[in-house]
């Protein structure tokens, strides 16, 4: 009898072990950012920010929280991504606009149904990520030293749409020409909430009641359905189930930041003169569309503006004056990464060149020496005769 009850203590012994390393197990530190999104973009170091993280393939004119869409749940308004990658970059960490490297995103390890500033009138809301200088504090909420988010976030990271298709699943199709931010961020005002309630942040920035008494709309809920891995998260629209599955993996309090596995670089990032064209033809392609909308816009504003004509002429104006200051900067970016790519393949030229070199040099020592062991006895036959 005590040998059995011996045996089964053991037993359970065991079994609390295995079961709590498995509860350890479920804690990930910030290398798992680093292997998870390494398929999906280029991970570098700056020196604001440490390693960032900049996604591949993505299109003139890209900016983050641009191609998904919002539903409301119990977090507040959360942001499902069409992309494999959003499930970490679009919930975790910030995003940073480099002047010549474009958007990158910085790690964090707090989970939020998204990390963006929110703007609004009665006709049209905005968003735009927060950069890294705002932080998370538990007991305080959002808290930015030297940084008003009012006023320091650059009119081109925004992205506005008119309220009735702001819950529209194919959200980027009505999403407003960037130039036009000028004048809808005059026009709107700073809505940026997060609170933090039952160990978890609530994205506050319009309310369900306060949406269908301003909007006249009805809102749909969706309840979040924690995915048990990033390849399941994914929206399901029906209406008797409206669900929103995430991924949330829960990172150590206390880690040391190390650097990313050594990658091989991506065909996109060793651009060939060749390359470098067809981006460059793609973005002229995409800016130049840009601006035939824009002054359609503007010439059906000018149709049914009943407001100062001075007024509206000025508003054009400046919109026009940010579409070049935005497609000058893009342009000089393309042109940076170009010739950064160019200094890469030369550097790496002259190691190519000795490796050949030496391996000329170790032909020519074996044919030498070759032909030192076949002299001796050319000469001993010489003597023979």
């Amino acid at each position: 009898m005590l040998k059995k009850l011996f045996l089964l203590s053991i037993m359970v012994f065991t079994l609390t072990i295995v079961s709590t390393k498995n509860m350890k197990a479920q804690e990930v530190t910030i290398d798992y950012f680093y292997d998870q999104l390494a398929p999906y973009g280029h991970w570098e170091n700056v020196d604001a920010y440490g390693w960032v993280w900049k996604p591949y393939n993505v299109q003139p004119g890209w900016h983050p929280y641009s191609d998904g869409s919002w539903v409301y749940t119990e977090f507040g308004w959360t942001y499902q991504s069409d992309n494999e990658w959003g499930w970490a970059v679009y919930h975790y960490g910030r995003w940073a606009y480099l002047d010549y490297g474009g958007w990158v995103w910085v790690p964090g390890t707090e989970w939020s149904p998204a990390w963006v500033a929110w703007r609004n009138d009665n006709d049209y809301i905005g968003w735009a990520p927060l950069p890294p200088q705002v932080e998370w504090r538990g007991g305080e909420g959002l808290h930015a030293s030297n940084f008003n988010i009012d006023v320091d976030i650059r009119w081109s990271n925004w992205c506005f749409v008119d309220i009735n298709h702001f819950d529209h699943p194919r959200l980027s199709i009505y999403i407003e020409n960037c130039a036009r931010n000028v004048t809808f961020i005059r026009r709107t005002h700073d809505i940026t909430h997060y609170n933090y309630e039952n160990h978890r942040i609530i994205n506050h920035c319009i309310d369900a009641d306060r949406w269908e008494h301003t909007y006249h709309r009805p809102l749909v809920r969706y309840n979040v359905i924690d995915a048990p891995s990033y390849r399941k998260v994914g929206i399901n629209r029906t209406p008797d189930r409206r669900e929103i599955h995430v991924y949330r993996p829960q990172f150590q309090s206390r880690q040391e930041r190390t650097a990313p596995p050594r990658q091989t670089e991506n065909r996109r990032d060793l651009s060939s003169s060749r390359r470098y064209d067809k981006e460059r033809s793609k973005y002229d392609k995409h800016y130049d569309r840009e601006y035939q909308n824009l002054i359609e816009n503007q010439r059906r504003e000018e149709a049914v503006q009943n407001h100062n004509r001075e007024e509206v002429q000025n508003q054009h104006k400046a919109e026009i004056d940010a579409y070049r200051e935005q497609r000058n900067r893009e342009t000089r970016q393309l042109e940076t990464r170009h010739v950064d790519d160019m200094d890469r393949a030369v550097r790496q030229k002259p190691v190519n060149d000795n490796k050949n070199s030496s391996k000329t040099e170790n032909k020519d020592r074996k044919e030498k020496e070759k032909q030192k062991d076949q002299q001796p006895q050319k000469d001993q036959s010489t003597r023979r005769r």
